[in-house]
Protein backbone atom coordinates (compact mmCIF):
# COMPACT_ATOMS: atom_id res chain seq x y z
CA UNK A 1 0.00 0.00 0.00
CA UNK A 2 1.27 3.46 -0.87
CA UNK A 3 0.89 6.45 1.44
CA UNK A 4 0.73 10.06 0.24
CA UNK A 5 3.86 12.16 0.59
CA UNK A 6 3.95 15.69 1.99
CA UNK A 7 3.79 17.12 -1.55
CA UNK A 8 0.72 15.09 -2.61
CA UNK A 9 -2.75 16.62 -2.72
CA UNK A 10 -5.20 14.61 -0.64
CA UNK A 11 -8.93 15.19 -1.08
CA UNK A 12 -11.40 14.49 1.70
CA UNK A 13 -13.26 11.20 1.46
CA UNK A 14 -16.11 11.49 -1.00
CA UNK A 15 -19.73 10.90 -0.09
CA UNK A 16 -21.13 9.97 -3.50
CA UNK A 17 -20.39 8.32 -6.81
CA UNK A 18 -18.46 11.30 -8.18
CA UNK A 19 -14.96 12.18 -7.02
CA UNK A 20 -16.28 15.70 -6.46
CA UNK A 21 -19.38 14.80 -4.43
CA UNK A 22 -18.94 15.60 -0.76
CA UNK A 23 -15.20 16.21 -1.07
CA UNK A 24 -12.86 19.18 -1.25
CA UNK A 25 -11.45 18.08 -4.62
CA UNK A 26 -12.84 21.07 -6.53
CA UNK A 27 -11.38 23.52 -4.00
CA UNK A 28 -7.95 21.80 -4.09
CA UNK A 29 -7.81 21.92 -7.89
CA UNK A 30 -9.06 25.50 -8.22
CA UNK A 31 -6.65 26.78 -5.55
CA UNK A 32 -3.77 25.49 -7.67
CA UNK A 33 -5.15 26.71 -10.99
CA UNK A 34 -5.68 23.19 -12.32
CA UNK A 35 -8.18 23.19 -15.20
CA UNK A 36 -7.50 19.80 -16.83
CA UNK A 37 -8.11 16.51 -15.03
CA UNK A 38 -7.19 12.97 -16.04
CA UNK A 39 -9.57 10.37 -14.63
CA UNK A 40 -8.90 6.72 -13.81
CA UNK A 41 -10.80 4.43 -11.46
CA UNK A 42 -12.81 1.22 -11.29
CA UNK A 43 -16.45 0.84 -12.36
CA UNK A 44 -16.27 3.01 -15.46
CA UNK A 45 -20.01 2.97 -16.06
CA UNK A 46 -20.75 4.52 -12.65
CA UNK A 47 -18.03 6.35 -10.70
CA UNK A 48 -15.74 7.28 -13.57
CA UNK A 49 -18.54 8.60 -15.79
CA UNK A 50 -20.07 10.50 -12.87
CA UNK A 51 -16.74 12.11 -12.00
CA UNK A 52 -16.12 13.16 -15.61
CA UNK A 53 -19.62 14.62 -15.96
CA UNK A 54 -19.25 16.47 -12.67
CA UNK A 55 -15.81 17.81 -13.64
CA UNK A 56 -17.12 18.96 -17.03
CA UNK A 57 -20.08 20.71 -15.38
CA UNK A 58 -17.58 22.54 -13.16
CA UNK A 59 -15.61 23.75 -16.20
CA UNK A 60 -12.71 21.28 -16.24
CA UNK A 61 -11.22 19.78 -19.37
CA UNK A 62 -11.28 16.00 -18.94
CA UNK A 63 -9.20 13.10 -20.19
CA UNK A 64 -10.35 9.53 -19.59
CA UNK A 65 -7.38 7.21 -19.12
CA UNK A 66 -8.94 4.21 -20.82
CA UNK A 67 -6.03 1.90 -19.99
CA UNK A 68 -6.53 2.75 -16.29
CA UNK A 69 -10.25 1.96 -15.97
CA UNK A 70 -12.34 -1.18 -15.69
CA UNK A 71 -15.98 -2.15 -15.81
CA UNK A 72 -18.12 -4.97 -14.55
CA UNK A 73 -19.05 -7.66 -17.05
CA UNK A 74 -22.09 -9.93 -17.14
CA UNK A 75 -20.25 -12.49 -19.26
CA UNK A 76 -19.82 -15.96 -17.77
Amino acid sequence: MFAPTSSDLVAEERKGISGFAGSNLDQLLRARGIRHVAVADFVTEVCVESTIRDAFDRGYHCTLLSDCTAAHSNQD
